[in-house]
């Protein structure tokens, strides 16, 4: 089985002397001494805010793994779904060219590569895909599978399984707490034994760096039912009292032994997924997927057509 592990990168709004931003490079400099290539999917806005505040260490550290955009602006409002939902296809499309742009320029200026783009939460408009996919971007999380496939081709673009589903094992809150640390690592290799035997690709997430260290993520903070205040007001998160990074980055080098070590996973990147599974011999004209999509509409379900 592929797999890859993964990073949602996320907070823009803590202190930039906050110990928070320095976790993403720390990560990454754990995997490379180990030996396994991570993908980090971060905002755009986020890797901005690494450039103005001097984190060239982080940046260093992150480039040596493979970065995809997890959005531009993430969550806030309004959010691209939010501007394409009342548009049609082809403006939607338009929107998001207009809007996620910037970001893949971001990845590709401070980075010097973007593999992908990733889904930030509940933000996901079939029109997103779309446009990645005329940019030359496959898209991590897919709204379904098929039987024994973690990748799958929808709105002429390759699309990527993330964590959910099937049981995914998750370490944000338990890097910082032993015991439970200790039950969840315990799991893992019987995890990923029975998903060698299901699937050909399925991730494994490594975690929210923000989420590791603090009480809530900075869009729940922020932007929770709607709200969109502006940006001198933006609140940061609240540290969690007592949090060890030593024991974080301790108990998740010892995850990343565990991952390594498995003789049953190939372990690769969003990057390496594309090469493998990328190119396909039919392209779907523009024309087709409208028709085909009104069909679905009209059929109230799935339709099959040519």
């Amino acid at each position: 089985m592929y797999s890859l592990l993964y990073f949602d990168t996320e907070d823009f709004f803590s202190p930039p002397e906050a110990p928070v931003h320095r976790l993403p490079g720390q990560l990454a400099d754990i995997m490379d001494r180990r030996g396994l290539v991570g993908c980090f999917h971060i905002h755009g806005e986020k890797v901005r805010f690494m450039e103005r505040h001097g984190q060239t260490d982080v940046i260093e550290a992150v480039g040596k793994h493979d970065v995809s955009l997890h959005y531009d602006r993430g969550s806030v409002h309004p959010t691209t779904a939010e501007e394409v939902s009342n548009l049609d296809w082809f403006q939607g499309v338009d929107r998001v060219l207009f809007r996620e742009f910037t970001g893949f320029q971001t990845l590709h200026r401070v980075f010097g590569k973007c593999s992908g783009i990733t889904q930030h939460g509940g933000t996901f408009a079939a029109q997103i895909v779309y446009a990645a996919g005329k940019m030359g971007y496959p898209f991590l999380y897919s709204p379904f599978q098929l039987p024994g496939r973690g990748v799958v081709w929808y709105c002429n673009n390759l699309l990527m399984a993330g964590a959910g589903g099937r049981g995914g094992l998750y370490f944000d809150t338990v890097y910082r707490d032993t015991p439970r640390f200790e039950e969840r690592l315990a799991r893992v290799d019987g995890y990923l034994t029975e998903l060698a035997q299901q699937v050909d690709y399925w991730p494994m997430f490594g975690c929210h760096p923000v989420i590791t260290v603090m009480e809530a993520f900075p869009d729940a903070v922020n932007f929770a039912d709607g709200a969109s205040p502006p940006r001198h007001e933006w609140q940061a998160p609240t540290p969690v009292k007592g949090v060890s990074i030593p024991l974080i980055l301790e108990n998740f080098e010892r995850f990343i032994a565990k991952l390594v070590n498995h003789p049953e996973v190939e372990w690769t990147t969003v990057a390496g997924i594309s090469e493998l599974f990328g190119h396909r011999p039919v392209e779907v004209s523009d024309a087709a997927a409208v028709e085909g999509a009104a069909q679905v509409v009209a059929n109230r379900g799935p339709t099959f057509t040519p």
